[in-house]
């Protein structure tokens, strides 16, 4: 079964788009977009096949980017 997670990121100010550059280069991320209106800066799109693979995404990926203050995620099962 194929997840799909968008990752709603909140960053450090003036550091959306080295966010978004740092976190494009992820080989789980398969869309990352700076987001110009809203409370988010960025929105990332991820694939994987097990939730594990996320939880060890957001859990040693995520907080070695500098520049992210807080992120919320969606979860979505493709059927």
């Amino acid at each position: 079964m194929t997840y799909k997670v968008f990752v709603a990121i909140k960053t450090e100010l003036g550091k959306a788009e080295d966010v978004r550059k740092r976190l494009k280069t992820q080989p789980l991320v398969k869309t990352a977009c700076t987001v110009y209106s809203g409370p988010y800066d960025v929105v990332l799109v991820i694939e994987v096949l097990g939730l594990e693979e996320y939880q060890k995404f957001a859990l040693y990926t995520l907080p070695k980017i500098s520049g992210i203050d807080d992120y919320e995620s969606f979860i979505a099962i493709e059927a």
